[in-house]
Formats: structure tokens, sequence, C-alpha cells
């Protein structure tokens, strides 16, 4: 009557012994992902710098020989895995042999000679994928340095733009307001008030039938050029400047822009929905605006760490669904469409969206339009804005809802939502 192995040791922990084991053999350490005790990554650690280079003895066959030993039929151990078991350790036996494959297929003498040999580096990295070295001490002192630079340099470019910005700009009114009535206007400026925009039973239908059918011109003007939006429209219709708003984005001020050539860049993007589209138009592009928007004020941009990231995520709200056709993902992929093609099955419409937004984005000023409203940012912050903007257009893809969600969860779960800063 002895009780089978399993019985008297839990079989999950004998899977992370055995990992463990591997691991060690190894010299990897695990390492927990997202706080989760129950998932791991493998992150190298070898023993000696010949063992890390690529013309050393494999560890990655050393760890795949054990795996082999382990699932043995003689083996004790085989014996007790259940066939699920066995098949993920053999996984990760083949795992472990395809790396050593991709190990050994980079020549020797481009990984373990001088690090500071910019031709090495460069093949290696090109074509082996190998990152180079990062030398954390210097990398320190020089966001140090850079740090000091910000600070000392954003007190004088915020004085700049400011000087920069005329009166005119900022009191500029988009010529589809002076095509409304009196009446239409007061009500038009109730609806874009920095209280209204702000609240989470706006109603977008209402503001398309207020504006004459432009919602996305004017709810994108009224809150990237907010405030000075507000106040240009309260002095043309004579009424007392409104009260600044607790928690206001002074993007024309931050990032120089023209209220003037937002509005071009507005209305060209508007006329990218299409009017057919009974659901994918610029009706509902402005209900993700103002819903990005409301999110952001009830204390979602805590959690962003500049300015231009919450610029990039408004930004990218009102071009997320740019020349929708009005089928989804499944029927491109289905029916082989051109798009399909194009992005090879891939979030289609979301590479499709990304694209046409980023064409618009680089179209040099012509002399009948200019539109270019990046054209204040310096190159690294255009760089950095290119990022953040392809990114939120591209996971709105909901294929990916249940994945981002996961992730949110972990974070809130490993980090609690009174700390923004961990996130």
């Amino acid at each position: 009557g002895q009780p089978a192995p399993h019985a008297m040791f839990p079989m999950h922990m004998l899977i992370l012994l055995l990992l463990a084991s591997i691991a060690k053999h190894l010299c990897f350490q695990l390492t927990p992902v997202g706080g989760s005790h129950h998932i791991f990554t493998m992150a190298a650690k070898p023993n000696s710098k010949r063992q890390a280079g690529v013309g050393g003895a494999s560890t990655w066959m050393n760890g795949a020989e054990l795996i082999d030993t382990l699932l043995h039929p003689d083996s004790r151990v085989a014996q007790v895995l259940t066939p699920k078991e066995s098949q993920g350790l053999e996984n990760i036996r083949k795992l472990l042999v395809s790396s050593h494959i991709q190990q050994n297929v980079i020549p020797a003498d481009l990984t373990s000679g001088n690090d500071d040999d910019p031709v090495n580096l460069y093949l290696a990295e090109q074509f082996g994928g190998v990152r180079r070295k990062t030398d954390f001490k210097k990398a320190a002192r020089s966001v140090l340095n850079g740090l000091r630079f910000i600070k000392t340099a954003q007190a004088q470019m915020k004085h700049k733009n400011e000087s920069q910005i005329s009166n005119s700009h900022r009191g500029y009114l988009p010529p589809e307001w002076h095509q409304l009535s009196t009446s239409r206007q007061n009500y038009l400026y109730g609806l874009l008030s920095y209280d209204a925009m702000g609240r989470w039973a706006y109603d977008s239908l209402e503001l398309s039938v207020a504006c004459g059918e432009a919602p996305l011109l004017f709810i994108g003007w009224a809150i990237l050029c907010g405030p000075h939006a507000q106040r240009a429209m309260a002095s043309d219709l004579g009424l007392e400047e409104p009260e600044e708003p607790e928690n206001v984005y002074e993007f024309v001020e931050e990032f120089s822009i023209k209220p003037e050539v937002l509005c071009n860049f507005l209305r060209l993007v508007e006329g990218d929905y299409s009017k057919e589209n009974p659901y994918h138009n610029s009706i509902h592009a402005t209900d993700v605006v103002q819903t990005t928007f409301t999110l952001l004020q009830m204390g979602g941009d805590k959690y962003s760490g500049a300015p231009l990231e919450i610029f990039s995520l408004l930004m990218a709200a009102i071009c997320h669904d740019m020349g929708h056709p009005g089928k989804n993902n499944s029927w491109e992929v289905n029916s082989k469409s051109d798009l399909a093609l194009i992005y090879n099955d891939t979030s289609v419409l979301e590479n499709m969206h990304a694209a046409r937004a980023g064409r618009l984005l680089s179209l040099e000023p012509g002399n009948d339009l200019n539109a270019d409203i990046l054209s204040g940012l310096q190159v690294s912050q255009k760089e950095a804005f290119r990022s953040y903007f392809t990114k939120a257009i591209l996971w709105t893809d909901m294929s990916q809802h249940f994945a981002k969600l996961a992730q949110l969860k972990s974070k809130v779960s490993t980090h609690g939502t009174t700390n923004p800063a961990k996130f």
C-alpha cells in the first residue's frame, strides 16, 4: 500500500523543481512576471565570458540533454508525469534546441572580440539580433545631465512659446463658427465648455446637430486649443471670460500649436470619415475623443508621464478610424481583400487607420493649406509622438481587448490605484 510518488508530493511543486533544476543547470534565474508567483521567465546569467559568448559551449544544449534524461522512459520522473506535463517539458526542450541553433549561427568573432569595435557591434546587432551592452554608469550620468538641461530649458522654451503665440491666434475662431446663427453659437458655446465636455453623459449627436455637421472639428479645437477656444467664443458672443478650468491642457503654449493650422488638420481628418458609414463616421470619432477627454479629466491623466502623452492620446482618438470602410477585420481577412494582403491579416483596419493618419501628419505645408500641427515640436518630441500615437491606434483592435485588460488588471493588482507613478 505505498502511495504513488505524486500523491506524496504535489505535481505542480515537482514541475517547479524540475524547471528550477533546468534553470540552475543552465545558469538561469527564474524571474516572476508582473508580480505573479505562477508565471516565470528565464533570464540568462552566464558563469563566465566564454559561456556568455556565442563561440563558447552551449548551455542551451546542456539543458535540452537534461530534459531528455528526465523524459527517458526509465526515469522515475517520467513515470509520474502526466502526458500534458511531459509535453510541456518537450516544448521547453524544443525551445532550448532552437536557441542553441540560433546562438551558433552568429560568427564568434562578432561577439567575442572588442566590445567597442563599431563594425562588429553593427553587424552583430543588425544581422544577428545581438543587442549592445549598456554602460549603466555612463547612461545614468547622461540622464542626470539631460534632466538638468531640460529643467533649465523648459522654463526658457515656455516663455518663448508664450511670446510667439499672438493674441490673434489665441482669439481664433474657425470659419464654421461664423456660419452659425447667434442662437446656435450660444448653444454650441455651452456644449464646448470644459465642464460640459468633461461629463460622462455628453451627447455627441446633439453636438453634431448644433454645429452643422462638423462635430470632430469643433470638439478637437475646443479640447486641444483650450482654454483659448472657450475665451474666443465668449468674447465673440460678448460674454464674460470663463473661469480658468482646474485641469486645463495648455497644448497651444506647450507645443506652439496654431489654432488655425490645427483646424485645417481637423477638417482634413473629418473629411476622411465617410458620411455614408452608419457607425464609424466622424460622430463616432467625436464620441471617442470626448470620452477619452472625460476619462483623463476624471483622473486618467495622473497615470500619464508628460503632456506629450496626453496630446498623443487625444490625437489618436481623433484619427483612430480614418477611412473606415464599414467592414470589420474578419471580413477583410476572410475575403482576402487588398487591405488584408497589404497588412498581412494583422490588425488590418487599425494599421490602415494609423497609416492614413501618419501620411496626413507628414504633409508639407502647401501654398493653399498648412496642416502641419507638429511644426512646433522638436525632433525627439515628434519621434515620441509618432510612437505613442501609432500604438494607441493599433491597440484599438478589439481582438487585443482581453490581453490589454489582463495587463491592466495585473498592474492594478500589483500596484493598486493610489500610486500612478508605478504605472
